[in-house]
């Protein structure tokens, strides 16, 4: 099992190579490593109709934690997919979905994005 730190830092190298190349293996492999080696945790976040993807993911990150990420090209039409992993507090249950509920977003739990 991974350390959840590590984990957490795991999926932001993750992040930051799938943003400069959606397409890298070596991102996705760190991404399959995690769903099978960490409470890796998900959710999905509809997107309200007339708002630009990209627009809606921006405001999503904006209220999540460095634990937390945006997963872009899950391909899942009308919603925005985030996963991480749980880490001092900062839960997907006890944070993070309640507080995209502040910003008027309705996030529900997933099955880990790899596993789907």
């Amino acid at each position: 099992m991974i350390a959840p730190r590590i984990a957490a830092l795991m999926l932001e190298a993750a992040d930051i190579l799938l943003r400069q190349k959606p397409t890298s293996g070596c991102g996705w492999d760190i991404y399959r490593t995690l769903t099978r080696e960490a409470d890796f945790r998900s959710a999905v976040v509809a997107i309200p109709e007339g708002v630009e993807e990209a627009e809606f993911e921006e405001r999503v990150t904006a209220y999540l934690p460095w634990n937390y990420r945006v997963m872009p090209g899950f391909g899942m039409p009308g919603k925005v997919a985030i996963c991480g992993v749980d880490l001092d507090g900062w839960t997907l249950d006890g944070y993070v979905l309640p507080r995209l509920a502040s910003g008027l977003m309705v996030g529900v739990e997933t099955q880990p994005l790899g596993t789907c």
